[in-house]
């Protein structure tokens, strides 16, 4: 498992993931197990929603509209 593995997956996910390192969801998912699922997976749900609030804030500037 690489030694960043844990830090960057709220980032990259599964997708991100298998590209990133080179490996198989198989192998992903044994890591996921290994470094605590849920706990993983909702570190990932809360850093999507931490971005789609960004993009929210952003096209609300753009557009001018209101909070």
């Amino acid at each position: 498992m690489p030694a960043d593995f844990a830090a960057r997956w709220p980032q990259v996910g599964w997708e991100g993931a298998t590209l990133e390192w080179g490996t198989h969801s198989r192998v992903i998912a044994r890591w996921l197990a290994e470094c605590g699922r849920e706990r993983l997976i909702a570190a990932r749900v809360a850093f999507l929603e931490s971005q789609r609030a960004l993009r929210d804030r952003e096209r609300r500037k753009t557009y001018g509209m209101a909070r």
